[in-house]
């Protein structure tokens, strides 16, 4: 089942173009430590748009992302979608070709595949999946134990 307000979600990873490496763009952080977290809720979050497009190339990399973002851990991203930044046209349905839209990976768009030898600007979020413990299954959990 998907979650609330993701009517064309899906996860969808092509992997990059043959002979190319999907490479991390330079993440500059003034904090200099990780800031991923676990998230307390499930959920959206907001557009991301880390990158313009540089040499023709629009690289979302999820993984690089999280690590300067804090929104969730890498294995509580459960969908992800991408759409370009300004006409906030999905992924599948710009007019880029081969472009990659991962939950593992992130967005990219590789300008040497493109008719003009450029990408448009894409943004990105991902729905952050993880366990809620609500107070009721704690008391059940000390019920069972305590109470034979």
């Amino acid at each position: 089942m998907l979650p609330p307000g993701t009517p064309n979600t899906r996860k969808h990873y092509d992997g990059p173009p043959t002979g190319t490496t999907l490479l991390p763009p330079p993440i500059t952080t003034t904090s200099g430590g990780l800031a991923s977290k676990e998230c307390k809720e499930p959920g959206w979050t907001d557009w991301i748009n880390s990158a313009k497009p540089l040499d023709g190339n629009d690289i979302e990399y999820l993984p690089a992302i999280i690590k300067q973002q804090a929104f969730c851990f890498a294995d509580q991203v459960a969908y992800i979608q991408c759409r370009q930044a300004t006409t906030k046209t999905s992924f599948d349905l710009a007019n880029d070709a081969r472009t990659v839209c991962s939950t593992k990976a992130g967005f990219a768009c590789y300008g040497s595949l493109q008719p003009d030898g450029k990408c448009d600007d894409y943004e990105f979020r991902v729905y952050c999946q993880c366990s809620v413990t609500s107070m009721y299954h704690v008391i059940i959990i000390i019920f069972i134990i305590f109470c034979p």
